[in-house]
Formats: structure tokens, C-alpha cells, sequence
């Protein structure tokens, strides 16, 4: 994948288009309306479906009295009958059939007659139709119909996605933060996923704030499970905001907090010791002297770069034992950090 590539290259996604087009090819499939469905949907799917020929797109409003047979059998400029339909003479013919939300007048005899293609197509071969954004009337029926696609969605498929969106030229934990918080925090929005991953150093710190000025959009109603962040924040859920950026700032920060607590001991070590109190906690080695711990033994002794950042490294680990997110001066101190 390149920056580029189609959402639908991912491997969950990839797999789910796979199976959608097995089933296409059986004769029918509806795609339901999905929340913020990656650009593409259709086009990527009629694209897997390598040897049917595209007899282009039909469109059924409510001002449409004809019956359905004669609908779909009109761009195929064949009988417009069921027989016809399912038989050796429109094999491989794929046709894109588009209803309006409520159906029109006629809208059982288009459940009716799906449900006899659906079951003429498993006997014989004849023509295969898609019905993309298939009337809520239609889903729910004895029809095949789409899972929704952020179940197939992975998390490998979201650190992937947020990867391939990372600026050029932002490496080390920069980059390392901002795939965790595309991840954490937009869970299936690849779309805030993305422009998270780009966001600026200062978006990264403060990444609810970043998310207050996306606003709102129509999927911030649904979910599967994880919720759409923008759900959360309009609904007031701070607390369950919070936790996903502080899962991202332990996946983050973590190994860095204890590179930098070991750089500390290797170069300050012959003014460590084990005390009384730190004996009382189990510590029997300076290796095992924790941040807060070091911050007090070195008080004094540091200049004032390493006892910043000391202070600082101190407080984000606190902060992340006590499962919240870091401050964010303090992100941005431990994110200076050259790597080591």
C-alpha cells in the first residue's frame, strides 16, 4: 500500500470485498447503508468481480410503475420475465439496481421478486444484481445482505491505514504516537484516522481538542462496539475519550519512560542507593529504582535540562499508572527526546 491506496487494499477489508463478490456472483446482494463507508464501496466490488460485464446502473423511484422484471431486463434488452432473467443468456451480466429509500408503490413486488431471483440463481445461472444502499424495507428479508464492513475491520488493518497517512518525514515516537492515537481514539473512522495521523505535533498532544473541532457528522450515531469518537464527545463521554488516549499514551510512552529511566541510572549511579524506604517497597538493587524515586535521590545534582525532563518523565508515569493520559507539556517534553 502506498498513502494512496484504496482502504479496500487493506487485508480485513480485502477479505470482506472477496466473499461479497462470491456472493454477487450466486445472483444478488444488498449492501445496506453503512456509517461512513470508505469512498469506493461499489466500484471496488464490482472490480473483484473479474468476467461479469457491467450493464451499467438503474435507478427506481417512486414515480416507477413498471414491474420489476421488465425494469431490470430493459438494460439487457431481453424478455422481461423471470425465466429470462435467470437463464444462460444474461449469465455473467451484472446490473446496478438503485431503489429509492421507502421503495416505490410497488415496493413488495420488488421484495417478492428478489426473494424468486435470489432462489432462481441458485439453480441455474442468469443475471447478477447489485442493490447498493438497499431500502431498510429490503434488509432484514430473507435476502443476502452485506455484513457491515467495520466488522472485518482489524485493528492490524487500522495501524496499517494510520501508518500509511503518517506525513513524510515524521519518524521516532512522533510517528509512534500518531498511529497510536488514530488508532485508540478514532477505532473505525479511517477517515478521522487519517487526518489524525497528519495532524500536527501540537494536535498530538492535545488530540481532544483536535477531535472537538472535527465536529459532528451523521455516523457519530453508530457503532460497532467501539463507538465513533465523535459519538462519544457529543454525547459527554470524556471519561471513555480519555481512556483510549491514554491506552495510546501507554503503548507510546511506556518503553520510552523506561529507556529514559535506565539512561538515568547508568549515568547517575554512584549517587543512587537503596534506602530504608525504597527496602520497604522490595527494592533490592539501584536498577530497580523507579522515576519518582530517582527524581528525589537526584534533586540538586542534575542541571536543569536533565532535571526537566526528569520531572517530566516522573509525572507521565504517574500519570499513566493511575490509567490517565499524560499532560500534555509532558508529551511534549518526553516526544524531544532524541532516540536513543
Amino acid at each position: 500500500m502506498t498513502a494512496q491506496a484504496s482502504p479496500w487494499d487493506l487485508p480485513g477489508l480485502d477479505g470482506w470485498l472477496e466473499d461479497l463478490s462470491e456472493q454477487l456472483r450466486r445472483g444478488l446482494l444488498l449492501l445496506p447503508p453503512m456509517a461512513v463507508a470508505p469512498i469506493g464501496l461499489v466500484d471496488a466490488l464490482v472490480a473483484r468481480c473479474r468476467g461479469l460485464h457491467d450493464c451499467g446502473e438503474i435507478r427506481c423511484d417512486a414515480r416507477d410503475c413498471r414491474q420489476p422484471a421488465a425494469i431490470l431486463a430493459e438494460p439487457l434488452g431481453c424478455t422481461p420475465t423471470l425465466d429470462a432473467l435467470a437463464s444462460p443468456a444474461c449469465d455473467q451480466q451484472l446490473v446496478i439496481l438503485r431503489l429509492a429509500d421507502g421503495l416505490p408503490a410497488q415496493g413488495k413486488s420488488w421484495l417478492t421478486f428478489l426473494r424468486r431471483l435470489a432462489q432462481a440463481r441458485r439453480e441455474k445461472p442468469g443475471l447478477c444484481v447489485l442493490v447498493p444502499d438497499a431500502p431498510a424495507a429490503l434488509c432484514g428479508q430473507d435476502l443476502p445482505c452485506a455484513e457491515d464492513w467495520r466488522y472485518s475491520l482489524s485493528r492490524g488493518d487500522r495501524v496499517i491505514w494510520a501508518e500509511e497517512h503518517l506525513p513524510r518525514g515524521r519518524s521516532g515516537l512522533a510517528a509512534e504516537l500518531a498511529v497510536a492515537l488514530a488508532v485508540e481514539l478514532c477505532g473505525w473512522r479511517l477517515d478521522l484516522a487519517a487526518e489524525l495521523a497528519r495532524a500536527s505535533v501540537e494536535d498530538l498532544i492535545r488530540p481532544l481538542d483536535w477531535l472537538a473541532r472535527r465536529g459532528s457528522d451523521s455516523a457519530a450515531e453508530t457503532g460497532k462496539g467501539d463507538a465513533c469518537p465523535l459519538a462519544l464527545y457529543r454525547g459527554g463521554d470524556s471519561a471513555q475519550l480519555r481512556r483510549r488516549v491514554w491506552r495510546a499514551h501507554l503503548f507510546t510512552f511506556f518503553p520510552r519512560l523506561e529507556e529514559q529511566r535506565l539512561d538515568f541510572i547508568d549515568r547517575y549511579r554512584k549517587r543512587l542507593r537503596v534506602d530504608e524506604h525504597l527496602r520497604s517497597l522490595g527494592v533490592t538493587s539501584v536498577d530497580d529504582i523507579e522515576l519518582g524515586a530517582l527524581r528525589h535521590q537526584l534533586r540538586g545534582a542534575l542541571d536543569r535540562g536533565d532535571a526537566d525532563r526528569l520531572e517530566a518523565l516522573a509525572r507521565l508515569r504517574n500519570r499513566l499508572a493511575h490509567r490517565q493520559p499524560g499532560d500534555p507539556e509532558d508529551c511534549r517534553t518526553v516526544l524531544a527526546i532524541k532516540d536513543p
